[in-house]
């Protein structure tokens, strides 16, 4: 009985033991199917990466069509007569899908040689890499009603797109702002702030070429009466169509008078800020004297005129106008109502117009001086950028130290420039000059 039992005993643990082996047998295997299944989605999504990897650089490859300021203007304003309002915003389609896709592929690329390692570097590289699908929003279908709601549903995708590539723009920025800020010795701070400013630049430059790509886009939907918020509403009706021509850029606008509205608003934001704000006095071609001969004295009644984005040239003078007045204000002190105006001269020549602003507030020194045009260099209370403006708050990107760089991407997004002249102790001369024609095409 004894033997019988102990050979029944060892049978029950041989056969848990044969159980227990299966057991994790059978869990040895599911854990190693598992991880078969993980290698398997880790190995489709690197040949995704690959692919779309090598769809991105096939587009960086391709030459992108050469734009301008006044390209768009040509488009804006011939293409609705010469066709069906609908038949804008399809070819406006046509060609955005096709350009931005090449231009986002080439930042995608250039983006991976950025001298930082930074988190907000492949945020960039996501949202450009988001954009090169703009490709993939042409429809299939050859009717002109599934295209202008086509149209209408990309001017919403863009748009979308832009916004959150201005809200990582701004994120990278201000991790810029930090390296900067961080370098330890004053070779290593030259350095970053050389590659900072390549780097803001390289940014900022395609966001608003690409901003005003969007805006004309829009502009060309409103005159086929569909709006880019709602692509899926029914066309407004002929009578309640926006008059032509479309264009975001205007040849009609008054300088004299642009100048005058934003020494007002300068005036405004300097006097909220420091109680009180020097006078300005703009004079142009129609402040003249007239000349004996009848067609100089017709030529002299009116400042001079040239193809611009009115929003772009108020931002460049409002900078300017921003510091001159600042300077007036500390270098005169109490006595600033005794100070004289600072003066601003409109005059225009050949291809180019120019605005020069003079103020008395004592110059710039030296050291300031080679470092107005770099990124981040402020002496004003830092604050958030954005890219908005209202005249109780003063100007976009008010003490982040990127104003005047900013201005001088605009003037020369034209095909002009910004540039200054300094008397120690005594002023400064800024002058903005802007391509008549704007027929410069923006850089790619």
């Amino acid at each position: 009985a004894i033997c019988v039992g102990a050979a029944r005993r060892r049978k029950v643990v041989a056969a848990a033991k044969h159980s227990a082996s299966a057991k994790n047998s059978i869990g040895t295997l599911s854990e190693a199917g598992v991880r078969a299944d993980r290698h398997r989605e880790a190995f489709c999504r690197f040949k995704d990466h690959r692919k779309m990897s090598s769809a991105i650089k096939q587009l960086a490859a391709r030459t992108p069509a050469p734009i301008s300021l006044s390209s768009l203007h040509r488009f804006a304003t011939s293409v609705p007569k010469a066709f069906p309002r609908e038949q804008g915003a399809i070819l406006s389609h046509q060609f955005l899908s096709e350009q931005i896709s090449i231009r986002a592929a080439r930042r995608f690329e250039e983006s991976s040689s950025y001298p930082f390692d930074l988190d907000g570097v492949n945020r960039l590289r996501e949202k450009y890499e988001a954009l090169t699908g703009a490709q993939d929003t042409l429809p299939t279908s050859t009717d002109d009603g599934a295209k202008l709601e086509s149209a209408a549903a990309f001017g919403k995708w863009l748009h979308s797109n832009l916004t959150a590539l201005e809200n990582d723009v701004s994120y990278m920025q201000e991790q810029l702002k930090d390296t900067v800020s961080a370098a330890s010795t004053q070779t290593q701070h030259q350095k970053v702030q050389e590659d900072a400013n390549s780097c803001m630049e390289k940014m900022h430059i395609p966001l608003i070429t690409w901003r005003l790509l969007s805006s004309q886009h829009d502009l060309l939907l409103a005159a086929a009466g569909v709006a880019p918020s709602a692509p899926n509403k029914k066309p407004a009706p002929e009578q309640d169509l926006p008059p032509l021509p479309i264009s975001i850029a205007s040849t009609n606008t008054d300088i004299h008078l642009l100048v005058e509205e934003t020494a007002e608003d300068c005036r405004a934001f300097c006097i909220e800020k420091n109680g009180e704000a020097p006078e300005v006095k703009v004079a142009s071609a129609r402040d003249l004297p007239p000349r004996d001969a009848p067609d100089q004295q017709s030529a002299l009644k009116h400042a001079p005129r040239c193809l611009l984005v009115e929003g772009h040239v108020h931002f460049a003078l409002m900078e300017v106008l921003k510091n001159s007045m600042g300077a007036m204000c500390q270098h005169w002190g109490q006595d600033l109502i005794d100070a004289p105006p600072i003066q601003i001269q409109l005059s225009g020549g050949g291809s180019e117009v120019g605005i020069r602003i003079s103020d008395l507030g004592g110059g710039i020194a030296l050291r300031r001086r080679a470092k107005a045009f770099d990124f981040f260099h402020t002496s004003a209370v830092p604050m958030k950028a954005t890219y908005g403006y209202s005249k109780a708050h003063g100007a976009a990107f008010t003490g982040m130290g990127v104003g005047l760089p900013m201005a001088r991407i605009y003037a020369r997004l034209c095909g002009g420039d910004l540039a200054f002249n300094v008397l120690p102790g005594y002023g400064t001369d800024t002058y903005i000059i802007l391509n008549r024609a704007a027929d410069v095409p923006f850089p790619v």
